[in-house]
């Protein structure tokens, strides 16, 4: 503790760092205290005019944003498309087997299922070589 306490950088990189965890969560809180009542008033004016687009726009928010993160995979390099692969498969067949089984369960660790599916595709493709 000695050497940190004799390096004011470091003292310093610390202290910003802590200013700007700070920060990040303040500015996080405040966005979701002002932007909470606008969204519940869009949710209020979406039940009255169409319910199904409850479940639909967010379903699809979510699609666009992981096929879109994952589609930028692609281009890096054969080990991000076979983890990719694995994982939506993986995903696919959590859904397959939820719906028959009737377990909710496995629809809720379908994701980390997923990721684990990934994680252990890319391993054996990069220890394979």
């Amino acid at each position: 503790m000695l050497a940190v306490a004799n390096q004011p950088f470091l003292w310093l990189c610390a202290i910003a760092a802590f200013a700007a965890i700070s920060l990040g969560g303040a500015m996080w809180m405040i966005g979701a205290l002002v932007l909470t009542p606008l969204l519940m008033k869009g949710n209020t004016a979406l039940t009255h005019t169409n319910p199904t687009l409850l479940a639909i726009v967010p379903a699809a928010a979510m699609l666009a944003a992981f096929f879109t993160l994952g589609l930028e995979q692609f281009t890096i390099s054969s080990t991000h498309i076979f983890a990719y692969l694995g994982a939506a498969g993986a995903m696919a067949a959590c859904i397959f087997i939820s719906r028959a089984t009737r377990k909710k369960w496995v629809t809720e660790w379908s994701q980390g299922i997923s990721i684990v599916v990934g994680l252990a595709v890319a391993y054996f493709i990069t220890t394979a070589h």
